[in-house]
């Protein structure tokens, strides 16, 4: 019995095709996190002048429990977690 090639189903060079392109895509999209560096203010004020706090890198969080992300002040150069 013979199978007919059905919407979902690829051939080997399709499939190759897909993940060379599926691999660039996400290969990009780390190297776009990599670069961020960014700050996003959090609306807490630095515990050493007042000043509020941002979190540098939003896009990370430390693989803690509970799991924690890095802040920093900007005025006095304050570092340090918050628990998430």
């Amino acid at each position: 019995m013979e199978r007919g090639r059905g919407a979902d189903v690829r051939t080997l060079a399709e499939q190759q095709t897909w993940a060379r392109a599926e691999y660039r895509r996400l290969d990009e999209f780390r190297h776009a996190v990599v670069r961020d560096t960014r700050t996003v203010p959090i609306g807490l004020a630095c515990d050493e002048c007042g000043k509020e706090l941002s979190r540098n890198r939003p896009l990370y969080q430390m693989d803690s429990s509970p799991p924690q992300a890095f802040v920093e002040c900007q005025a006095c150069g304050w570092k340090g977690t918050m628990i998430l």
